[in-house]
């Protein structure tokens, strides 16, 4: 059987599965070979797949972001490479029918490759196996959150999924994380929003993204509430410093970016962003310019060393500078 697997969450357990089949460790360490796509080639792919199993019924042959490696990347680029590419993926596009009834060939990509690829075309024609992996929104994402908690032998309550959804977005490789952290830490009990706001630190960057909208705003008086929540909820003074130093240095960068022409999505891979976290400093950079952004960065750099200095402590730095952002002055 060949797959063709996203190279996500449900891909990586659609292949821990497959690995799974072949029985315990020890035999998967002996009939499973794994090959860069990128750089093997295709008589060490034939090579893999024409050994026979060990004590077993099949073997595995996972073979990662070969198809990727078929793709054009640059028209004008040198046509002898592109003969080169064209040749190899008509090579394998004609083995894939040899492929003997004893090895199952797993191909790994981080997307699904165009519907023209020849090599996907093939595998479709041989019978192939390929794993969709539509991104989940809204309704469905929370009832994934839901289903998975249970999986892992706890209860999120449907507005705790609801926020961490909201936070983490539908990368679904990070929300398994989360949802494993909050099963632990709620043990028999249903993790709530708060457990969610307590744990998860997305949740801790939407309380900082809250404070610098009041910021924005120029509402000094609500700034000052709260910031008075975070310090209530027992976000230490010097911590909340470093986390809107960290903000404000996101913010300059995603302005920049957006003024050099950069879209959503290469601003968040820029700045190793997740969905949530982007999108919200996408929005708060239109409330700042950037001789804003560059004196609130300024003064952050002078409280913290004036809080080094001993000069100052980090709660009344926080709270001048929070006055000071919030009035314009």
């Amino acid at each position: 059987m060949i797959y063709l697997l996203l190279d996500d969450l449900l891909g990586a357990e659609e292949l821990d599965r497959l690995k799974q089949q072949l029985g315990d460790k020890g035999l998967q360490d002996l009939n499973v070979t794994s090959l860069d796509g990128q750089k093997n080639s295709l008589d060490e792919l034939i090579r893999a797949c024409g050994a026979m199993p060990f004590l077993a019924e099949r073997r595995l042959v996972i073979v990662r972001r070969m198809l990727a490696r078929l793709e054009p990347r640059n028209p004008s680029a040198d046509p002898s490479r592109k003969s080169g590419r064209a040749e190899l993926a008509k090579a394998l596009a004609d083995y894939l029918p040899n492929v003997p009834p004893t090895t199952d060939v797993v191909f790994v990509e981080e997307s699904r490759p165009p519907a023209g690829n020849p090599v996907f075309k093939a595998i479709q024609s041989v019978g192939g196996r390929i794993a969709e992996s539509k991104a989940l929104k809204d309704d469905a994402l929370v009832d994934w959150i839901e289903k998975r908690a249970k999986r892992k032998g706890g209860r999120i309550a449907r507005g705790a999924a609801d926020e961490l959804a909201a936070y983490v977005g539908s990368n679904l490789r990070l929300l398994d994380k989360e949802i494993e952290k909050l099963v632990i830490y709620a043990g028999a009990a249903e993790v709530t929003s708060q457990d969610v706001r307590a744990m998860v630190s997305y949740a801790r960057e939407a309380s900082i993204f809250g404070l610098l909208d009041t910021i924005g705003q120029q509402d000094s008086r609500a700034a000052l509430r709260k910031l008075r929540e975070l310090l209530d909820d027992g976000g230490a003074p010097a911590y909340l410093l470093v986390m809107i130093t960290r903000q404000i240095r996101l913010m300059l960068l995603a302005k920049e970016l957006a003024a050099a022409g950069r879209s959503r999505e290469e601003i968040g891979v820029e700045l190793r962003l997740q969905q949530f976290p982007r999108d919200k400093i996408l929005q708060q950079i239109r409330r700042f310019s950037l001789a804003q952004l560059e004196q609130a960065y300024r003064r952050l750099l002078a409280a913290d060393s004036g809080i080094k200095s001993g000069q100052t402590t980090p709660l009344v730095a926080l709270d001048l500078l929070v006055v000071e952002l919030a009035s314009g002055a």
